[in-house]
């Protein structure tokens, strides 16, 4: 299709996009499962949160068929359910809007519409379309009101899941802007004090509805909806700034503009002293004393803001100090305090200093004078105690008399008369006796083994004793008694029960030494005896063993008497029951015919048990026999068509037959897969591969002429055209891509897909030799757009020569639009003949391109 869009019309941002993907050499973006160039936008089932676009290239995916209802726009009854929604700007002049599905899971029809932004609740629908899936079509918007808002509105009948891609034609769905930016007024100094910052944006612009700010001290931008920015000057760092600023309507933005101002520090001071009681001083008038110790001054300083003075003032009152004092009477301590002496005759007072504020200070004294004292002490310890202060022991009582100097409770000299009585040790044998396994306890002490041993022990003097102990330990008395018993007998001995072999012990009350004494009985248990015979018979048969006959095969016991020790003797049996060969066989009998076993003639289908005589080991042997008769087919014919790329298997006795390239006739009547005379014939015919000889495309003119004409020379076709058409040739088409389905009188079709471009007056027909540019010539800013040759692959090297032989461009891919055209946008050149080289796979063609 046509885009007739102007250099000014042409969006900044999606133009810098489309130049960086150029340098960058980026190639389309895969979204959900349909590629789309340029990158695609998300819609929204929100009119409110509606992404507002400019319409000359638009790609979006719906991947929620939850989100995309039932409705109907363009007849009565209309009702809004989940569609999609994008926002434009009208531009005062007819915009026709292509709208094409791609991709829809279901092939549902859809429905495009455009409603006024203001009332889109159902309530004034202004234009509407219903497109068939897979298809593209065009919406025309006659009567917008330029700088108005509307709503783009898509969905699907019932709930689908599709791409589309959108295209303006005739115009920038979004109206210019009128004037531009001239500046930005607003404060050139800010104070600590001011509440925010207000600018506002002058000029003649009158169709924007967007401002985008730029701040010199964050990186995102700022968005408003009107002129005007306001922002706290606390979110303002301190010194120099800029703001930069432009309009904006989506597709076109005006000339930026910027404002440079300063925001001034808080100054601040601190006025911190300390004074006397009763002082006082005055800043700004205002008085500071002991009752208004603090305050908060303000003064304007040279850029017009305000300064701050912090006072604050310290009263810490009077100091008192205490001295106080304990001394003896024979020293002779005095102190002197502001020339007054303090001694026994004058021990306490008050004294007035000044501190090193200058402030008054008071010294309290208060002093004690002690005398000597005289003590008396008795000091008992035991023998061979060490002496306390003399650290030596002692062993006999004795007294003394000693002066201690600072000893008394005010550190004053005293005379002490000490007393000491020395105790002797108290020391005593014993002799003791335990059995084993008891325990002496003495003084804390528990002996167990023996020996001679030392306990020392409080006496009632408390000092020590010594207890000598010469302790006996008694063993235990035992006896041991042995005896047998045969297996299954039992010993009854002290009340006991025995049966099991091995040691018991039994307590026999007190041995001679008065200790524990024990009774050890060994019993022994003797096992029976027994003879084994073993002995085979046939399956079915018997065996006749003292008095029993045995058929089980296994081990039976007999009691055989007492054995030569005096217990149970047995004899055991091992018998085994032996088979004769027995095996299975299958046998599938062809009706009329008969097999013979042995003397048995046997013609019918069953299962038969027969005698095969005795096998090595004496034993009969059967046989298991059974006989099946397969069902005879009647000779028939199979026949098979086959369409190209297509295969069948057919079973031709025991193997599987893959046929999938040639005409094939089986017929035999031999055994094909059963044991009996059946016969089967498969005839299998190819169809050929449909192929177009050529094909003549006209394109459209603008105005719905655009012609396909294929020409094939194989009869007997069905045709059938995306559109309904049933005839091989189709004409009155607008641009777009068109479909074709052949099939022949087997039943075999293929799809053949051609697009048909959108020409000024050249016409292109192509044969499937070479890429079709689809406009040519263009207008100087436009770009190209290249339908590939399906046949050879996608385009990945595009070259623009000039017409002097220059290099202007190269281009490497590859890139694809959803329609699977190359839309590419050409550097700055002048307008002339120049010459595309073009590369698909490894496939170059060169064409002729006018610019005008």
């Amino acid at each position: 299709m046509l885009s007739i869009k102007g250099i000014n019309a042409f969006p900044m941002k999606q133009l810098l996009v489309s130049l960086l993907m150029l340098t960058l050499n980026i190639s389309s973006v895969t979204y959900g499962q349909v590629n789309c160039w340029p990158v695609p936008i998300q819609p929204s089932n929100d009119p409110f949160t509606a992404p507002t676009v400019c319409l000359e290239e638009v790609c979006f995916i719906s991947n929620d068929s939850q989100n995309m209802g039932h409705a109907d726009y363009c007849g009565p009854g209309t009702m809004i359910e989940n569609p999609h929604y994008l926002r434009f700007q009208g531009i005062g002049e007819p915009v026709h809007i292509y709208v094409e599905s791609m991709g829809c899971i279901f092939d549902n029809p859809i429905e495009i519409a455009i409603l006024d932004a203001i009332e889109w609740n159902n309530e004034n629908v202004i234009a509407c379309q219903t497109i068939q899936a897979g298809t593209g079509d065009t919406l025309t918007f006659a009567n917008g009101v330029a700088g108005a808002t509307y709503l783009l509105l898509i969905d699907v009948t019932p709930p689908d899941m599709c791409s589309f891609y959108i295209d303006a034609v005739g115009g920038v769905a979004s109206a210019p802007l009128a004037g531009n930016v001239t500046q930005i007024s607003g404060p050139s100094a800010l104070c600590p004090g001011d509440d925010s910052l207000t600018l506002h944006i002058e000029g003649n612009v009158t169709n924007a509805n967007g401002y985008v700010w730029n701040a010199s001290w964050q990186v995102s931008e700022m968005m408003t909806t009107s002129p005007m920015l306001q922002i706290p000057v606390s979110d303002l760092p301190d010194g120099n700034q800029s703001i930069c600023a432009y309009a904006t309507n989506v597709c076109d933005v005006s000339s930026t503009v910027c404002f440079n101002f300063s925001v001034n520090p808080v100054y601040e001071t601190h006025i911190d002293t300390s004074l006397c009681n009763g002082e006082t001083f005055t800043y700004n008038g205002v008085l500071y004393d002991v009752h208004n110790s603090s305050g908060t001054e303000f003064y304007t300083n040279a850029e017009g803001c305000d300064s701050v003075v912090i006072i604050s003032v310290l009263y810490p009152g009077p100091d008192t100090t205490m001295l106080t004092g304990g001394y003896c009477i024979q020293d002779s301590f005095s102190l002197t305090v502001n020339g007054t002496v303090y001694d026994q005759s004058n021990p306490s007072g008050e004294e007035i200093l000044a501190n090193a504020l200058g402030c008054d200070s008071i010294v309290m004294i208060d002093l004690a004078f002690h005398a000597a004292g005289m003590y008396s002490d008795t000091i008992q310890l035991c023998f061979g105690d060490t002496l306390p202060a003399f650290g030596i022991p002692v062993y006999q009582d004795t007294s003394w008399t000693d002066t201690l100097f600072n000893a008394s409770q005010f550190g004053c000299d005293s005379m002490n008369q000490f007393t000491l009585l020395v105790a002797p040790v108290q020391a005593e044998t014993i002799a003791a006796e335990i059995c084993a396994g008891d325990s002496l306890l003495i003084g804390g002490n528990v002996f167990r083994t023996s020996g001679t041993y030392e306990v020392a022990l409080a006496a009632t003097d408390g000092c020590d004793s010594i207890l000598t102990i010469e302790l006996a330990v008694l063993p235990p008395t035992s006896d041991t008694v042995n005896q047998a018993i045969c297996m299954g007998d039992s010993l009854f001995f002290m009340g006991s029960i025995l049966m099991d072999p091995g040691m018991y012990h039994f307590s026999a009350g007190q041995g001679q030494n008065g200790c524990d004494s024990t009774l050890i009985v060994e019993l022994a248990v003797i096992p029976p005896t027994s003879d084994t015979v073993r002995q085979a018979i046939c399956m079915g048969d018997s065996l006749l063993f003292m008095d029993s006959i045995l058929m089980d095969p296994g081990i039976h016991h007999f009691f055989a008497g007492q054995g030569q020790n005096g217990c149970d003797s047995f004899v055991v049996v091992a018998l085994e029951a032996q088979e004769g060969h027995a095996h299975y066989e299958a046998y599938q009998l062809c009706p009329g015919d008969s097999i013979i076993i042995g003397d048995t003639v046997l013609s019918a289908p069953g299962l038969y048990s027969l005698d095969a005589g005795q096998a090595d080991n004496g034993c009969d042997s059967i046989l298991t026999l059974e006989i099946t008769t397969p069902p005879l087919l009647v000779p028939d014919t199979v026949f098979i068509d086959l369409c190209p790329g297509d295969s069948v298997t057919i079973s031709v006795g025991n193997e599987e037959v893959i046929i999938d390239s040639e005409e094939i006739v089986l017929d035999t009547s031999i055994a094909i897969g059963f044991p009996c005379d059946s016969a089967l014939v498969y005839l299998i015919v190819f169809s050929d591969t449909i192929i177009l000889d050529s094909v003549e495309i006209t394109p459209d003119d603008g105005t719905g002429s655009g012609r396909i004409l294929p020409f094939i020379s194989a009869p007997e076709m069905a045709f059938e055209w995306n559109t309904g058409h049933t005839g091989l040739a189709i004409e009155g088409l607008s641009e777009g891509t068109y479909q074709l389905t052949i099939t022949d009188i087997n039943g075999c079709s293929d799809t053949f897909t051609f697009e048909v471009p959108l020409s000024t007056g050249t016409q292109n027909i192509w044969q499937g030799s070479a890429p079709l540019l689809i406009q040519n010539p263009i207008e100087k800013g436009d770009p190209i757009r290249i339908q590939p040759d399906p046949l050879t692959g996608q385009v990945d090297l595009i070259r623009l020569y000039a017409s002097d032989g220059r290099l202007v461009m190269e281009w490497i891919g590859p890139r694809e639009a959803p329609s699977g055209t190359v839309r590419l946008l050409l550097p700055e050149t002048s307008p002339g003949v120049h010459f595309l080289q073009i590369r698909q796979n490894t496939t170059w063609s060169m064409q002729k391109l006018v610019i005008l």
